[in-house]
């Protein structure tokens, strides 16, 4: 068993996830660049470079990237959840940002599904 994954994340403005929450692992963000609003538990947290954010398992959580762009260092212990980007992961065709992209209603229903397999369960408006 891996004990953690280390991964970076590089964003831009208006990105981030819905309210969700982790039933396996830990996570734990490191902001490199830019400022990121955390919000865990009825705690909300602006995180600029140098700040740490633990988000315990179990505790419903999202972020969204106030910045231009961000550059965080992503900890979840133990390892796993990696395999969930894996799922949705393209090769990049550079080494920049994609254009933003909006995703269809179809491929949100197969992030939804894939989603419980790695013990992740996004809180969804009105439930």
């Amino acid at each position: 068993m891996r004990r953690l994954c280390k991964c970076e994340a590089v964003t831009r403005k208006g990105n981030g996830p819905p309210p969700h929450i982790h039933h396996r692992e830990d996570e734990t963000f490191y902001v490199v660049e830019g400022e990121v609003t955390v919000s865990v538990g009825d705690r909300t947290i602006t995180a600029t470079p140098g700040t740490m954010v633990f988000l315990p398992r179990g505790i419903p959580h999202t972020f969204a990237i106030e910045s231009d762009q961000a550059r965080m260092l992503v900890i979840v212990t133990p390892a796993g959840l990696e395999g969930w980007f894996k799922e949705f992961s393209v090769p990049a065709p550079a080494i920049a940002l994609p254009p933003p992209a909006e995703l269809s209603y179809s491929q949100i229903q197969e992030i939804l599904a894939v989603a419980t397999k790695f013990g992740l369960d996004f809180i969804l408006p009105g439930k």
